[in-house]
Parts: structure tokens; C-alpha cells; sequence
């Protein structure tokens, strides 16, 4: 893992840091690793193996209101058996 210093940090800066790492029990190190994690997004793309069927449709939703993204329900004959498996149906 890189290391990366950071000169100049406001005292206030490093005790709200120290107090959050304090109450989830980790280190400085890692609590600001969780915090640029979740500001750069990453967050999101490491948890979401861990979602649940609930969870997902819930984020989907989410998406879809956000972005403004439109799918057209699927007719009946586009779901239809005979159309899915054809002959093997």
C-alpha cells in the first residue's frame, strides 16, 4: 500500500479524525481510508456483493429516479414462454 503524507492539516482536523477512528474502533489510518473511499464512490462498488435482493432493487430504484432512466415494460409476447424457450419451451 502507498503512503501519502499531508503537511499542514488543521488541528481540528486531526482530533475529529482521531474521535471517529476512535468510535469505530480502528485506526487513523484506516478511518481516513474509509473516508476517501466513500467520497471517491468506492464504497459503494466493494458492498455491493454484500446487498441484499431488497437492497438492490432499492438502489435501483434510486438510480432510476435520479438519472431519469425510462425502461418500457416488456409486452405479454415478449415474455411468453414460446418466446423465451422457442422450441425447447
Amino acid at each position: 500500500m502507498a503512503e501519502l503524507t499531508i503537511k499542514n492539516l488543521d488541528d481540528d482536523i486531526i482530533r475529529d479524525l482521531e474521535r471517529r477512528a476512535s468510535l469505530h474502533g480502528c485506526s487513523v489510518e484506516d478511518e481516513l481510508n474509509s473516508l476517501l473511499r466513500k467520497a471517491l464512490g468506492k464504497e459503494i462498488q466493494e458492498k455491493h456483493q454484500e446487498l441484499t435482493p431488497q437492497e438492490i432493487v432499492k438502489a435501483l430504484k434510486e438510480m432510476i429516479a435520479r438519472y431519469g432512466v425510462h425502461i418500457p415494460p416488456l409486452s405479454d409476447e415478449a415474455i411468453s414462454r414460446e418466446t423465451i424457450y422457442g422450441e425447447r419451451g
